[in-house]
């Protein structure tokens, strides 16, 4: 848990846990309070880490839980407010890497800030255990002009201060337009038709703008998942 706070309204508490860099939350609506006891006074919840395995959660009175991600399992991993990842040990060119992380609603992990490159250098360098310790990240140059790296955003990375190439990278040469994260938590450029490890970012579910059910599996006016169960 990252904080808690007291409000009797939803939508305050998710605006309070996308300040704090939420990625799930406990919100108890003002007809539970009787439930809560004394251990949980807070109405509002706000959580480091959806819960990844759904299974896990704990039916509960006195909250409901929400979460912008859905339908995950113990193949992806939380970085804590900072995302849902999965790793693929598999190797796979840059392209096929691509195609794997949207048929999972993501794509290659961004990396275009010191929290991002360390959190997920450090992801990598658990996760491999071989001596390389490298994985396909989202920035390339491969259908830009030599040099001007893209996000997997589409964003071009000049738009950003931070930098963590290796030493002697980025090298100028034809046939390396892809970019790895090792673990030593810095930016090499490699062949895109390398066969290599591969890093999805998941993306959160976004509103569901014409959906006004009050079915349990929706999202509410914000894009919040809920699943109709709480978490203690």
């Amino acid at each position: 848990m990252i904080s808690f706070a007291n409000y009797r309204n939803l939508n305050r508490c998710l605006n309070y846990a996308m300040s704090r860099n939420a990625l799930a939350v406990n919100f108890s609506p003002p007809e539970a309070a009787e439930f809560r006891g004394e251990s949980y006074k807070s109405s509002c919840q706000i959580l480091a880490c959806p819960e990844i395995i759904e299974n896990n959660l704990v039916n509960d009175s006195a909250y409901d839980y929400y979460t912008f991600y859905k339908n995950l399992s113990e193949e992806f991993t939380c970085v804590k407010s900072v995302g849902v990842y999965r790793l693929f040990k598999e190797k796979s060119n840059y392209i096929q890497a691509i195609n794997t992380c949207m048929s999972l609603n993501g794509d290659l992990a961004q990396v275009q800030s010191d929290v991002l490159t360390n959190s997920l250098g450090t992801l990598i360098s658990g996760k491999i255990k071989n001596w390389t310790k490298i994985a396909f990240i989202g920035l390339d140059d491969y259908w830009s002009k030599k040099g001007n790296f893209i996000t997997s955003f589409g964003n071009r990375l000049n738009c950003y201060k931070y930098r963590a190439w290796a030493p002697g990278h980025p090298r100028l040469n034809k046939r390396k337009h892809c970019v790895v994260l090792d673990g030593n938590k810095t930016w090499k450029i490699v062949g895109c038709r390398d066969r290599l490890p591969f890093l999805c970012e998941i993306y959160p579910y976004l509103p569901l703008k014409s959906d006004k059910s009050k079915d349990c599996s929706t999202f509410n006016d914000m894009g919040w998942f809920f699943l109709c169960v709480g978490l203690i």
